[in-house]
């Protein structure tokens, strides 16, 4: 790589980091050249600063968190109730999980984590907002389940579909900072998730199950029904550190900081 006379600073986001360099050599060398000639690197979780180390350990590097679209708030009680009336699950529990139909996303384990939810509780119907590789062979595996697939919608209308549903799934494999955590934690959907990546320091730990337990998919359908069951409303707060202007001005500061030096 031929150095520039002109700095630059890099954000990291997930597969640039987690898993293209460790599957395609070319991939690797390309991202240490970066690291170590970047100005700065901003990595979105402190997991993928940490797995960043496995490349090099050289170059300044910094944890620069993720923040979500203001479209992406808790809405009025009424404009909720109304919603549910829109999608017909009034008087039911939802459980949304929103993203690619890939396999770093663990897809396959999601029919069985809705099939091991709906053993469990009444009255739950289970949506899959998204679409990709794995897309017809979800829909198979879930064909005698209250599943909803909505294939792929447009980013302004996933206000709607979280305000409307009660837990987020997530149980990937790996991840850097998921948005779809963020945003529906914006919208009062609570979430769980699996101990990948940077999905822990979003949500807590205690709201994550881990990939190697081997009763993962009971476990983690476990967390979900203490949510929908809970005889008092709970819902989990978005830490404040999740906010643009917050990033914004941090990462200005940085860059401020390494011009002056």
């Amino acid at each position: 790589m031929q150095k520039k006379d002109t700095g630059y600073s890099v954000t990291w986001h997930g597969s640039d980091i987690h898993s293209r360099p460790f599957n395609y050599p070319s991939a690797f060398n390309t991202a240490k050249a970066i690291i170590e000639d970047a100005d700065i690197n901003f990595f979105v979780s402190k997991a993928l600063l940490n797995t960043s180390g496995r490349i090099t350990t050289k170059g300044n590097k910094q944890v620069l968190y993720n923040g979500c679209n203001t479209r992406f708030r808790r809405y009025p009680d009424k404009e909720r109730s109304r919603l549910r009336k829109k999608y017909n699950v009034e008087g039911k529990k939802v459980v949304v999980f929103a993203g690619n139909f890939f396999a770093v996303k663990n897809i396959l384990t999601i029919p069985l984590i809705f099939r091991s939810i709906v053993n469990k509780l009444e009255d739950v119907e289970c949506w899959m907002i998204g679409g990709g590789k794995y897309f017809s062979k979800v829909k198979r595996m879930v064909k005698d389940l209250p599943v909803r697939l909505w294939g792929n919608q447009e980013p302004e209308a996933m206000p709607d579909f979280l305000n409307a549903s009660d837990v987020l799934i997530l149980p990937s494999k790996n991840e850097g900072l998921p948005l779809s955590i963020i945003e529906a934690l914006a919208c009062g959907c609570n979430v769980v998730g699996s101990l990948a990546g940077g999905i822990p320091e979003a949500i807590g730990e205690d709201n994550c199950v881990d990939l190697n337990d081997p009763q993962f998919v009971n476990k983690f359908a476990d967390k979900v029904v203490a949510y929908l069951q809970a005889a008092a409303h709970i819902e989990q707060a978005l830490k404040p550190e999740f906010d643009w202007n917050i990033t914004a001005k941090r990462e200005l500061d940085a860059i401020m900081r390494r011009i002056a030096e």
